[in-house]
């Protein structure tokens, strides 16, 4: 993982209060290091920054590109897999 492989993305502020063990499965499968963390209370969403291996790498001084995380459920509820798409809708 380089330091430079940086993107932006949402989660509900909600499921970060209530299931932050979850919060964190997904973070452990996306192998992300979050380096800042922003309340939207507009949106009720708290907006990531992040490094991570499936973010693209992005030049000194840049604004990191937002992502979309797609998060797949098992039956108990719990993570089960993280697709990754960036605002095009691309992985």
């Amino acid at each position: 993982m380089n330091y430079r492989n940086l993107g932006r993305f949402k989660i509900d502020e909600e499921m970060v209060r209530n299931e932050p063990e979850k919060v964190a499965a997904v973070f452990a499968m996306m192998k992300c290091v979050p380096v800042r963390a922003e309340m939207l209370f507009a949106e009720q969403r708290i907006e990531y920054v992040a490094i991570a291996e499936r973010f693209a790498k992005v030049p000194a001084f840049s604004i990191p590109p937002e992502y979309t995380l797609r998060i797949e459920w098992d039956g108990a509820g719990w993570p089960s897999g993280v697709i990754v798409e960036n605002a095009k809708g691309q992985c």
